[in-house]
């Protein structure tokens, strides 16, 4: 995958009250950086939802599509677990994300090359017992790389040009998220190279997103803040190994125009993760962000009723 085709979009995910989810639109970042680069990609803008699909069964599948696709979203974020596709070592149960992917495919039928076509994201992650050390969760990272390199390429073989975009594991930067134990950035490189290598190997023609990084402001060892994270990341030489930086700028209590610091959670920290990649070289890759959000509670909402209960 080149990364050069590949222009500068910053997804933003935005509440969707009637699909309980989370969408995203496009932003550019207003830095000193190169102009947009040109290419099949330069125009990969818009807003989506993450979503698991995988919940509604074929009528309310299709009915959500056409949902997703009135409300002008046109992409679609779905987390995949491994643990659940390969139960058992190469034994694959396809059935749920067939179902998905047909449907997108059924609902793009009408929509082919026009700025209505949904895309998928696929986001990998949780690994199955088996693959993982005894008496531990499923966001622990397998203790065989090459069981989740398997199972990466065996899904771009499966899905192929059906799906463009995949997102390896999410949140690595939070303990919660990496087992239970101390975060490991370098552990993380070697993850995501094993995923590229199979990835590109069944599909050249798909693109690599990092996993989104949590915004916290932790020095580690269980939650590391994600412009450490992301620097170590690069000194851990991954940066072959992705096509696409993922954030998350949640803006929390903060105003929207706040400044970047790396001691406030605001929502322009993405200024900050997009440093880290200057800082690198890396100007030629853009960043998303695959999820964002304030909080649009009151002050003295305790103990008050929910103001989403009457939500469609």
């Amino acid at each position: 995958m080149i990364k050069r085709l590949l222009s500068w979009p910053v997804f933003l995910a935005v509440f969707i009250a009637a699909l309980t989810a989370t969408g995203y639109f496009a932003l550019q970042l207003r830095q000193n950086t190169p102009p947009p680069l040109a290419g099949p990609l330069a125009a990969e803008k818009g807003y989506g939802v993450t979503i698991d699909l995988t919940a509604y069964e074929a009528t309310a599948l299709a009915e959500t599509l056409a949902d997703v696709r009135e409300r002008r979203l046109h992409w679609l974020r779905q987390p995949v677990n491994w643990a659940q596709i390969e139960p058992a070592p190469g034994e694959f149960e396809w059935q749920a994300l067939d179902r998905i992917v047909a449907a997108i495919d059924q609902a793009n039928a009408t929509a082919a090359g026009s700025s209505s076509e949904l895309k998928l994201i696929l986001v990998l992650q949780t690994s199955p017992a088996w693959a993982r050390p005894p008496n531990t969760l499923p966001m622990t990272p397998p203790t065989e790389l090459s069981d989740f390199g398997r199972f990466t390429r065996a899904l771009a073989e499966r899905y192929g040009p059906q799906v463009d975009y995949y997102q390896i594991w999410h949140e690595p930067n939070l303990s919660a998220n990496w087992g239970d134990a101390f975060v490991n950035p370098a552990a993380y490189a070697d993850l995501l190279r094993e995923a590229a290598l199979n990835l590109r190997t069944a599909d050249p023609t798909m693109h690599i997103l990092t996993a989104a990084l949590a915004p916290t402001l932790e020095e580690g060892p269980l939650n590391l803040n994600e412009m450490a994270y992301l620097d170590r990341l690069y000194q851990a030489q991954a940066a072959p190994w992705f096509d696409i930086v993922a954030g998350q700028p949640y803006g929390f209590d903060f105003e929207p125009g706040d400044p970047a610091r790396p001691d406030q959670l605001t929502f322009r920290r993405l200024e900050l993760l997009r440093q880290v990649m200057l800082t690198h070289g890396d100007a030629a890759t853009p960043i998303w962000a695959t999820a964002f959000g304030w909080n649009a509670l009151p002050a003295d909402w305790t103990g008050q009723p929910s103001p989403w209960k009457n939500a469609p």
